[in-house]
């Protein structure tokens, strides 16, 4: 009876202990959940009743992101060391040439951003020109389709580039050579200060930008324009257009694309007294004159049209595209018509490929930056090749021919910075100078071989 007894105390002490130590477990647990509870509740509330908080990050540049308001803050340092041999000009004209030039390219700072659902802006200074010259600066009102439907655009309005080809198009950020093609410099026609709509569908694989723009002569002081070279002086008003298609988009994994794109830009009421002008460098911008230039030709009106074409398989990239131009001159002159051409191909070795969104190329980062994983990132690199064809002869109008042969090598160090390399080889045709008045450089008539050697040192945000 004793033994019994003492078993069945000691079994009810047991439960008693099990009881308590249960009992203590559910207050420990009670208590986390409460300071949960508590943690959340304060979040919430701080997220409610501070609507002015502003958070601050780094993605490739500096973003802002409050309840109503996103913005960015970025700009671009591109500092060129150029190495140039053109002899056939100092003999034909007597002029020095310096065969080494360092500049800075581009000194822009710019802030972007989006003020409600629907307004956004963008302002661009470049500091290059001694002095602060506006690159873009325009209002946007997007996501219009929420309250009007289905294909309504974004509607964009101020200064910002004319929408004329896939190469003038994409940011100098992401250009695949240091300077655009011979054919876009010469016939691009630039920014213009206007109204522009544009929209994208089925996920960026199809879109259009069509706007109508002003000659800027405020801006431009009557000068050439700054990237592009056609010069519509004091008068005229243009419409310019761009649609694009990708039918081969496939996902980002397999990086295969295929894109085709058209644009027109029509500029009319130049008026008599005013002149268009033709023009580029051979694919380096030190170099010391236009190598062809037809000059300033008298214009009622101009037609430039290009096609796009471009492919992207994985590590490969193939590029190309036309563009030509009609001038009709006023009652009694000699209409003109121009053309020129480029075709390039660069491969990544690193494995990369080049990123393609709503019609441009973007931003590319390397599979690794420069000495990340214990200084063993060689980071990424790129090799490239381009020809461009550029013919300004017309008749009377003989501007000259030009044929370009670059090779590039592109080092990205990260998704921002980057070394680039290019070697430039410049064959130049150019027939006596016909214009009267023009400057003894376009009164030249001879054969002119150009050889450079290029380096850009790049950061961009």
């Amino acid at each position: 009876m004793h033994k019994i007894a003492l078993t069945s105390l000691a079994l009810a002490l047991a439960l008693v202990a099990t009881a308590g130590l249960a009992h203590a477990d559910e207050e420990l647990r009670q208590a986390i959940r409460e300071e949960i509870a508590a943690h959340e509740a304060e979040s919430k509330t701080a997220t409610t009743e501070d609507p002015k908080a502003l958070k601050a990050y780094w993605d490739n540049g500096l973003k802002f992101k409050g309840k109503n308001f996103k913005a960015q803050i970025g700009g671009r340092i591109m500092l060129d060391v150029d190495f140039i041999d053109d002899k056939d000009y100092v003999a034909a004209s007597g002029r020095a040439n310096s065969p080494t030039s360092v500049e800075f390219r581009r000194l822009r700072f710019f802030t972007s951003g989006q003020i409600g659902k629907t307004v956004g802006y963008k302002i661009d200074f470049d500091f290059t020109s001694n002095s602060i010259f506006v690159k873009d600066a325009w209002i946007e009102f997007r996501g219009l389709r929420d309250c009007f439907g289905c294909g309504t655009p974004v509607i964009q309005i101020g200064r910002m580039k004319e929408p004329i080809g896939l190469e003038w198009m994409t940011s100098s950020k992401y250009l695949t050579f240091i300077e655009r093609s011979i054919m876009t410099e010469a016939f691009s026609p630039d920014r213009g200060t206007g109204i522009m709509i544009k929209d994208v569908w089925r996920g960026g694989q199809m879109g259009y930008q069509a706007g109508v723009f002003t000659s800027e002569s405020a801006l431009t002081n009557g000068a050439s324009r700054v990237d592009g070279n056609a010069n519509f002086e004091t008068h005229g008003w243009g419409a310019t257009g761009r649609y694009w298609w990708a039918p081969w988009y496939d996902c980002n994994c397999k990086s295969r694309r295929l894109h085709v794109g058209a644009s027109a830009s029509y500029r009319t009421d130049i008026g008599s007294g005013s002149r268009v002008r033709y023009r580029s460098r051979p694919g380096v911008h030190t170099f010391s004159h236009r190598a062809i230039n037809t000059d300033r030709l008298a214009a009622d009106s101009t037609l430039t049209y290009g096609a796009e074409l471009a492919w992207v398989l994985g590590p490969w990239s193939i590029q190309a595209e036309y563009m030509g131009t009609q001038v009709s001159a006023p009652t009694g002159g000699t209409d003109s018509s121009f053309y020129g051409y480029y075709a390039e191909v660069s491969y990544w070795l690193t494995g990369e490929s080049r990123v393609y969104k709503n019609g441009v190329f973007g931003r590319t980062k390397p599979c690794c930056n420069w000495l990340d994983q214990d200084c063993c990132c060689k980071g990424g690199w790129q090799l490239a090749a381009r020809y461009n064809f550029v013919d300004l002869n017309d008749g009377a109008v003989t501007g000259g021919e030009m044929t370009t042969i670059e090779f590039g090598v592109n080092w990205h160090l990260s998704p921002t910075t980057r070394i680039m390399w290019n070697v430039v080889y410049a064959n130049v045709d150019r027939s006596a100078g016909q214009i009267a008045g023009a400057p003894a450089s376009n009164g030249l008539a001879f054969d002119e071989d150009i050889l450079a050697f290029a380096t850009r040192f790049q950061v961009d945000f």
